[in-house]
């Protein structure tokens, strides 16, 4: 069996005002009760990575990483990696993206 969840919405962008890389996504699905985002340099490198458990269940949510890299610019792809629980199922999604303007 697996998990019902899907991604959308993949983002990364440069905040050229707080000098901050934002790398976000969007999961939907029934019961989802954990959600994370990885982000990898597109050499895959780890970068930066966030978990966050969901009490009772959602059917939507939005794990983002804000980070501060002097090496990471915009124009540089990341590979972002979502995974979590829906429905009582592991998942995971990955998507590579160039790094835009905020």
């Amino acid at each position: 069996m697996s998990s019902n969840a899907n991604v959308s919405g993949w983002s990364a962008c440069f905040n050229t005002t707080e000098g901050t890389i934002v790398a976000s996504c969007t999961i939907t699905g029934d019961g989802i009760t954990g959600v994370g985002l990885i982000v990898n340099t597109g050499a895959g490198e780890l970068v930066a990575s966030c978990y966050t458990e969901l009490a009772g269940g959602s059917s939507s949510a939005s794990p983002s990483v804000n980070l501060v890299s002097k090496t990471i610019k915009e124009g540089d792809t990341l590979l972002l990696a979502a995974s979590g629980e829906a429905d009582g199922q592991h998942f995971f999604f990955e998507e590579k993206i160039t790094i835009g303007t905020c």
